[in-house]
Parts: C-alpha cells; sequence; structure tokens
C-alpha cells in the first residue's frame, strides 16, 4: 500500500474489496459493527468492530451498478441503477438475502429512508416515494420532478433536499406522500455532487468550488452562509456528525472541518489515503472512508472527544454532541 500521509488525523485501518476489474466505489453506509460498501454492481458488507482490522464478511451481487444504500432496522435499501430499488435482508450480515425489488421508471442514484418510505432520485421520475411497510411489496405513493434531472438527496424533517444534475438546490415538501411538491430551488455553482442537511442548514459539496452552507431554517427562503473553497481536487461526498463536516474527494483524499461555527467553517484535520476518497460515513468517533481503488479505511480525527452516552427517560439514546446514529 502507497504511504499515507495524515494531519491530525490517525489512519486506523484498511480493506481492499476489490474483485478483478470490480474497483470502483460509490458509497458507504455504517451500523453498528458493519459497513456496507457499494462497490461496481455490488454491495460488500464488511465487519468494522476492530478498527485496525476491518474484515469481508459477505457480498451480495446485483445485476447493475450499486449507487447509494441506507440500513434500517434489518433491512439494506440500494439505488440499483436500471434495476430500480433492491431490498436485501440484513438480519444476519454474513448471509444477506434479497427480500425485494422495485423497478423504477428511470436509473435510481440515490436513497434515503426515513419511517415506512425511501425517496429516491430517479432520472426519469425525479423524487419518488415508495411505502417500504412491507419490503417485500414496494409500490410508489407518490412523485415530484424538479426542473433538472435529480442526483442526490438527504431527508430531514418534513422535507427532502434534492441536488439536480446542473447547478441546483431543490427542496421539496414530502408532508402530502401522495402529491410532495417544490417549496423552492437555489442555485448553487460548481457542478453539485452531494448534501448532508442538519438543524437549520445544508451542507453541499460541488465538484469545483468545495464547500456550500445553506441556511434553510426558512425552506422557502433558502440562503448561502458560507463558502469553504477547496483548490485542490474535487469533492465527492459529505457527511456531518457534531461539529464537524467531513468530506472526501480526488487529490486531496480526506479532509476534516470545523463548522461550530457554520458561518466560518475551519480546517482542522486532513489525510491522503493511497488513492482519492469516493465517499464518506462516520459512526460515533470514527470515519469510513471508501476509495478509488476499491478500499475501505477507517480514521479518527484525533482531536475529538467520544460522547457520553446516557439515556432519557423515554429509552432513547441521548450524548454530549446531541447526535447518534441508530
Amino acid at each position: 500500500m502507497a504511504q499515507v500521509r495524515c494531519l491530525d488525523v490517525d489512519f486506523l485501518g484498511r480493506v481492499s474489496l476489490k474483485q478483478g476489474d470490480l474497483w470502483s466505489t460509490h458509497d458507504v453506509y455504517v451500523k453498528d459493527n458493519y459497513a456496507y460498501v457499494c462497490i461496481g454492481n455490488d454491495l460488500a458488507i464488511v465487519e468494522v468492530s476492530d478498527p485496525a482490522k476491518p474484515t469481508e464478511v459477505s457480498r451480495v451481487k446485483t445485476s447493475e451498478r450499486t449507487w447509494n444504500v441506507n440500513v434500517v432496522g434489518k433491512y439494506a435499501y440500494i439505488a440499483n441503477d436500471i434495476a430500480g430499488v433492491r431490498v436485501i435482508d440484513v438480519s444476519n450480515p454474513e448471509k444477506p438475502v434479497e427480500a425485494g425489488l422495485y423497478d423504477t421508471p428511470g436509473n435510481a442514484i440515490s436513497i434515503c429512508v426515513s419511517g415506512s418510505y425511501a425517496y429516491v432520485s430517479d432520472t426519469n421520475s425525479g423524487l419518488l416515494i415508495i411505502d417500504i411497510s412491507n419490503p417485500k411489496k414496494l409500490k410508489e405513493k407518490g412523485f415530484s420532478k424538479p426542473p433538472d434531472a435529480p442526483y442526490k438527496l438527504h431527508v430531514s424533517g418534513k422535507y427532502a433536499f434534492v441536488i439536480d444534475s446542473l447547478n441546483g438546490l431543490n427542496i421539496i415538501d414530502k408532508s402530502n406522500t401522495s402529491n410532495p411538491e417544490i417549496t423552492a430551488k437555489y442555485d448553487i455553482q460548481g457542478l453539485p455532487e452531494a448534501i448532508y442537511v442538519v438543524g437549520d442548514y445544508a451542507y453541499v459539496v460541488t465538484l469545483m468550488e468545495g464547500l456550500y452552507i445553506i441556511d434553510v431554517s426558512d425552506p422557502k427562503k433558502p440562503s448561502e452562509v458560507a463558502h469553504y473553497k477547496i483548490t485542490t481536487g474535487s469533492p465527492s461526498d459529505v457527511c456531518v456528525a457534531d461539529k464537524y463536516a467531513y468530506i472526501t474527494g480526488n487529490v486531496f483524499g480526506f479532509r476534516i472541518l470545523d463548522i461550530s461555527d457554520p458561518l466560518n467553517p475551519k480546517d482542522v484535520g486532513s489525510c491522503l489515503p493511497p488513492v482519492s476518497g469516493n465517499g464518506v460515513d462516520v459512526l460515533g468517533i470514527y470515519a469510513y472512508v471508501i476509495d478509488g481503488d476499491g478500499g475501505l479505511s477507517i480514521l479518527k480525527y484525533k482531536n475529538i472527544t467520544p460522547p457520553i452516552i446516557s439515556v432519557n427517560p423515554k429509552g432513547k439514546l441521548a450524548t454530549t454532541w446531541g447526535y447518534i446514529k441508530m
């Protein structure tokens, strides 16, 4: 493996998921002790209980590209290109079993699961809302078609935030799942590539201009509050946890920004893995980064403090960060 160069970031471990000419990673989602990696046409499941020794334990092969994955409960929901939405039962991560399939009208590119619905960016239909209450019998509930072809999306509260293939952020009110309506469209320069929404802010990385932080506290009037320009390489993904934004991209690899003041993001750590960073997810104190050579790396920001976890009277987990991924 090539030399890894890090600043205020510990490089803990890496596993190669390449199989022959299968090397292109697209997405990663981490739940409990497993990372679910979209690679080529496959979903690779990696045990990450020991950050120094991540190990692939199983793999699901599909007929088309696996672009994006969400894992909720015992199911993994995959945006599976022209095959549509594929559901995998991962109750036993070492023996995953296909549970359902819904053929969307176009290419399923991005997926976000919330409650009984999966929200899907589909190149032909726009934002599709699919009822997943019975994962074995998925059915379409409604759709909304933005002006341009949808790309990545994130769901927060009663809104879906969809970036399109050109320069736009579309905010869609999904409270009426049968007839979701576009609330606002906000132009973002530089070819939007990924989005993550937390609280009042949407964090959007673009291929050419870096990170934009958009105030969406009023979904009808989104406004830019900060722009952090990345001059080396093209960002590919962003994940936000606590007061940090974790960004991956080619050339620069992996970067951490302190966003405790959203109006003034600051670079606090970076790492250049063997190859470019294609995507990132964060769970607890660890960042899970997929790269352009079919690998999954586990990193840790040196100055991060583990959260103190407590259980409130309703039995829900709370932390000193105010955030925990379930």
